[in-house]
């Protein structure tokens, strides 16, 4: 009965939102590569044995599932490793950066006319859901193929726990499928056995995102890459990223003093969709800032929208002070504040983290960055900018921090294979 509720939810609930997303397609360019992709019912073929399929919704997701599938294709040499992603940034990011996959697909939406085909088609062994993402139809069509199912580097909030446990059937319909689940923290533990979860399913492995390789830039690329960007010597830079909607308005702002007052500050604006970079661009140009666009080499301006994916990790590399958003506007929830951490570079972000709580602790702990509210931002970073000692501090705890909790892609691997793959092969 549950399983059927869930059913009529999710299509009622594709109807009410089929008005944005045909408006999203039509005039915001939005899913022209994923749209048809998922709602296709038949998957590749395995080429190999076992077949184990990894699935990360966006880019953050697919960094970490990167991390998991050398450790598979040494292990099991000759697996076929389906690899699939929600968004099309996500996709993008798996074929450029996951190593040893054999395919790469969208996610088919957990209809059961879709995903139960899809799945028969492709008879996976395994599915690893990174970090969560549950599709209740998905999970039982691979059950019920024989398949095994693992949540690594799981994790779950404060508010969703509530939530689970408000409607209780859900907890059933979501989660009953998976045989493991590999959460990131024992907070994470703690709250998945509050919501009924079995204990002797549930384990301690850590954050995949920790074991994410940064693509470390040479000296002579962080020369190139800051003449590219207008950055000159003595010049401070400060990279605002993955911001939402309205969140750079209510950053600029308060930053807005220091740059009154200071020509050598500039502030690399990195929003974290591509569908906003022309939103973004009207509200400065509205505002009245002086700005400009990689894509355009515009960078006489203090303030460049970096126009482009897959270049904030180089942003954060080449700065003197990192503000990582999604946490300064309700509802996102936060973002990655690990990886500026470790490129050495101190990170502000703010009071809205609830889904990152264990980053938090681990940044905040280690002295490698500081939660503000918005209020603080511009004192503290105009005081960070004047402070040449503290900023070498913080990048050097940041960097002590990475050495000290690195190993979780080892750890989930070596939980998952011992606990239901090798069970499952035997």
């Amino acid at each position: 009965m549950s399983r059927f509720f869930y059913s009529l939810l999710l299509f009622f609930g594709f109807l009410l939102i089929s008005p944005k997303i045909l408006f999203d397609w039509t005039f915001r360019k939005k899913y022209r590569k994923s749209g048809y992709a998922r709602l296709k019912r038949t998957g590749p073929a395995p080429k190999g044995a076992p077949c184990i399929w990894l699935h990360g919704v966006s880019v953050g997701e697919v960094k970490a599932l990167a991390t998991l599938v050398p450790l598979i294709r040494k292990t099991y040499p000759k697996s076929f490793i389906l690899v699939s992603t929600v968004t099309e940034t996500g996709q993008a990011c798996a074929k450029k950066a996951v190593k040893g996959a054999d395919e790469f697909v969208y996610m088919p939406l957990d209809f059961s006319s879709i995903i139960r085909p899809f799945v028969r088609s492709l008879s996976p062994d395994f599915l690893i859901l990174i970090e969560g993402d549950y599709w209740p139809n998905l999970i039982k069509s691979v059950k019920d193929e024989g398949g095994k199912v693992a949540v690594a580097s799981g994790r779950i909030s404060e508010k969703s726990m509530k939530r689970y446990k408000i409607f209780k059937p859900l907890v059933e319909v979501f989660f009953s499928g998976i045989d493991l689940f590999g959460m990131q923290s024992a907070i994470d533990e703690e709250r998945m056995k509050k919501m009924g979860i079995p204990a002797s399913k549930l384990f301690v492995t850590g954050n995949l995102k920790f074991d994410s390789a940064l693509p470390e830039l040479s000296d002579q690329e962080r020369k190139d890459f800051k003449e590219r960007l207008g950055i000159a010597p003595g010049d401070q830079v400060v990279t605002i990223g993955s911001t939402h909607k309205g969140e750079e308005a209510l950053l600029l702002q308060e930053l807005k003093p220091i740059l009154s007052k200071r020509s050598d500050v500039k502030i690399l604006l990195v929003p974290r969709h591509p569908e906003r970079f022309t939103e973004v661009e009207q509200e400065l140009k509205k505002s009245g800032y002086t700005y400009g666009l990689y894509s355009r080499k515009e960078t006489d301006a203090p303030i460049l929208i970096i126009d482009q994916m897959g270049i904030l990790m180089r942003c954060y590399q080449i700065s003197d002070l990192a503000v990582v958003g999604g946490s300064f506007v309700p509802e996102v929830g936060g973002h990655n504040i690990f990886e500026p951490a470790i490129a050495q570079v101190p990170v502000f972000f703010g009071p809205f983290m609830e889904n990152q709580l264990a980053l938090v602790d681990l940044i905040s702990n280690a002295g490698a960055g500081k939660q503000l509210d918005l209020e603080e931002l511009g004192h503290c970073v105009a005081q960070i900018l004047a402070n040449d000692q503290k900023r070498k501090e913080m990048g050097l705890n940041g960097k002590q921090l990475e050495s000290e909790v690195s190993g979780s892609a080892e750890r989930t691997w070596k939980t998952i294979q011992s606990k239901i793959f090798e069970a499952a092969l035997a």
